[in-house]
C-alpha cells in the first residue's frame, strides 16, 4: 500500500511525491553532472571566452546554480526545465536536423552535442509532469484571458 501513495497526487501540490522526487532528482543530477562540468570550465579557462561560447556556457552555468533551488522547491522551479528543453529542441531544430539531412552529421564538430542534447531531451520529456504544466501554466492563463 505505501507504494502507491507515491503515487498518489497530492492535491496541495498537484503532483505525486514520486514525481516531486522525480524533480528532486532532476536537479541534483542537473548540478552534479552539468554543474561541474560547466562550472570547471568556467574556472579553469586560461584563453579569452569566443562571445557566443560564453552565452552558452553562462546558460549551463545558470541551469546549475537556480537547480540548487529547484532541490528544495521542485514545482516553483518547472520553467529552467521547461527552457532546458526548449532550447534543446531549437538547438537540435537548426544545428543537428540540417547537418542529419545533408548526411553531414557524423564527423562534425557537432556530433557529440547532438548525443548530449538528444538524451536530455529524452529525459526532460520524461521528467516534464506535463500534466500539471498544461493545467498550471497555459490553461490557467488561457482561462484568465478569457475572463477579462
Amino acid at each position: 500500500m505505501k507504494l502507491l501513495q507515491l503515487f498518489k497526487v497530492n492535491p496541495r501540490s498537484g503532483l505525486s511525491t514520486f514525481r516531486i522526487y522525480l524533480l528532486r532528482f532532476y536537479y541534483f543530477l542537473m548540478i552534479s553532472v552539468l554543474g561541474i562540468d560547466v562550472w570547471t570550465v568556467i574556472f579553469t579557462r586560461q584563453e579569452a571566452w569566443e562571445p557566443m561560447a560564453a552565452v552558452g556556457y553562462s546558460l549551463w552555468a545558470t541551469f546549475a546554480v537556480l537547480s540548487i533551488i529547484g532541490l528544495i522547491h521542485p514545482v516553483k522551479m518547472l520553467p529552467i526545465i521547461l527552457l532546458n528543453i526548449t532550447y534543446k529542441i531549437i538547438w537540435l531544430s537548426i544545428v543537428a536536423y540540417p547537418l542529419w539531412s545533408l548526411n553531414q552529421l557524423g564527423g562534425s564538430e557537432a556530433e557529440g552535442l547532438v548525443r548530449s542534447n538528444f538524451i536530455g531531451f529524452i529525459i526532460d520529456l520524461a521528467v516534464i509532469p506535463w500534466i500539471y504544466v498544461f493545467k498550471n501554466y497555459i490553461l490557467i492563463d488561457w482561462v484568465n484571458l478569457r475572463k477579462q
